[in-house]
């Protein structure tokens, strides 16, 4: 009988150890090459698993500040993730003939210390691309290319550090108002968006709206951070971003997207320690 359960115990043991899968949820920042490195991207993912299987979101910025933001689903086995692009949730990149791929990734894991990197490559599905507000099957040239990304874990606080220590220098009320753009809007309400600005780096901000808060103390990520306003009347209304940290990149930037009487507007937005970054909306009159 102790014969029987020692190897029982045996044949149990894989399923319940190796078959676990490595945690790969979090955020992730690196590169993306196209065409033998001809074409390069800085992107970020932001990555939720559920045993293996993954779903997130992937952005991807160009040298000249354009910008795709993709739903993307995959799976991860042993030293393996898998990805695929399933919708394009927002872009700048594609115009006439231009066209977004529709990517997969395959890529291999590789811990050191508390940072964990993928390298892989990527190929079109299908030979399957967006453009135009529609996706095209077939008939467009997609290059292949490589990936690499990787993930830091954040280290344990130092218990010898007080929180008001870790502390932003300063505060809202006694940072210097630095506006960065003024618009006249038609609209007396508008949907602000906000993305972290290239590569996702722990930007935390919050926003006031005529000194009044908006948005509080969140991360600036590859998913979208939305808010809904009313603008007053007659005057200039202030949209006002406080840096709560400088990520690991400073300044603290941001990219704002809204739309106006059918015109989309794309704002960079920069705070530090010393400024808040403020925009300028100014309710047009007839």
């Amino acid at each position: 009988m102790q014969k029987f359960l020692r190897i029982l115990f045996l044949l149990t043991l894989p399923l319940s150890i190796f078959c676990q899968s490595k945690n790969v949820a979090g955020s992730w920042t690196g590169y993306l090459y196209q065409d033998h490195k001809s074409q390069s991207y800085t992107i970020s993912m932001e990555l939720t698993q559920t045993a293996n299987t993954l779903s997130g979101t992937i952005k991807g910025v160009l040298p000249t500040g354009k910008y795709y933001l993709f739903k993307v689903d995959g799976s991860i086995s042993g030293d393996s993730l898998y990805l695929s692009d399933a919708s394009v949730v927002d872009e700048n990149v594609s115009y006439g003939t231009e066209r977004l791929c529709i990517k997969r990734y395959a890529g291999k894991l590789n811990v050191a210390g508390n940072k964990t990197v993928v390298e892989g490559k990527w190929v079109n599905i299908g030979n399957r691309s967006y453009g135009n507000g529609r996706y095209y099957d077939g008939n467009f040239t997609c290059f292949p290319g490589v990936f690499i990304i990787e993930k830091t874990e954040a280290a344990l606080p130092d218990p010898s550090v007080s929180v008001a220590q870790t502390s932003p220098v300063g505060s809202f009320q006694n940072r210097k108002i630095e506006v960065q753009k003024s618009l006249e809007i038609f609209s007396d309400s508008l949907k602000l968006v906000f993305y972290d600005n290239g590569i996702v780096d722990d930007d935390t901000i919050s926003v006031f709206l005529n000194k009044e808060p908006i948005i509080s103390k969140q991360r600036l990520t590859a998913n979208p951070l939305a808010v809904s306003i009313r603008l007053k009347p007659g005057i200039d209304n202030e949209i006002i971003m406080f840096a709560e940290n400088m990520g690991s990149i400073p300044p603290n930037t941001a990219l704002l997207i809204f739309t106006d009487n059918g015109q989309r507007y794309e704002v960079t937005i920069d705070s530090d320690k010393g400024k808040n970054g403020t925009i300028i909306l100014r309710r047009k009159t007839f």
